[in-house]
Order: C-alpha cells, then sequence, then structure tokens
C-alpha cells in the first residue's frame, strides 16, 4: 500500500537545489542531519538556503571533497540571518 504522507516540500527543495550544484559527488541534502542543518542556518528562508548551499558547494569543490557534509557546512562559517541583524543593530545602539 502506498504511503498516504505528502512529501516535505524542504526537502523536494533541497533535492532539486542538489540537482543544480555542481559537485561530483551526490550530498544526499534531504538526509535529515544535513536539512536540519540548512534549515537552522538559513531560517528557512529560501535566499538563505541558497546562500548557504553557494558557500558550501565552494568550499566543497575548493576542499576537493566535491559533496557538502555537516562538516562542509561548519566549515563555511555561515551566519544565520537574524543573528546578522542583531550584529547590526547593536552596533547601531553603540
Amino acid at each position: 500500500m502506498a504511503s498516504s504522507r505528502k512529501p516535505n516540500p524542504f526537502l523536494q527543495l533541497l533535492a532539486s537545489f542538489e540537482c543544480m550544484l555542481p559537485l561530483t559527488c551526490r550530498s544526499n541534502l534531504p538526509e535529515p542531519a544535513l536539512a536540519l542543518k540548512i534549515l537552522s542556518m538559513s531560517e528557512g528562508l529560501i535566499g538563505e538556503i541558497s546562500a548557504v548551499l553557494t558557500k558550501a558547494a565552494v568550499k566543497a569543490i575548493t576542499s576537493g571533497k566535491e559533496r557538502i557534509d555537516l562538516r562542509v557546512l561548519e566549515e563555511i562559517e555561515f551566519i544565520p540571518p537574524s543573528e546578522r541583524k542583531w550584529r547590526i543593530e547593536a552596533k547601531a545602539a553603540q
């Protein structure tokens, strides 16, 4: 019997992004650990998801790894949008 669960749009989006990335190895972005990390980093904003994955793809290529994994996501040191906003507001208040 086929599952009646609807596909998760966020995981579908990650799968679509993965198809577009110029990496030679599969990253399996919809995997739960990677998906949660990307969601946390991007705060679910599509432009931020794109920015995270672009930076991660560049890092994966330049490192020779050719795939995005948790280590690559950590190494890009991406600052989430809410933290960037907080930093700007804190600087303006000085």
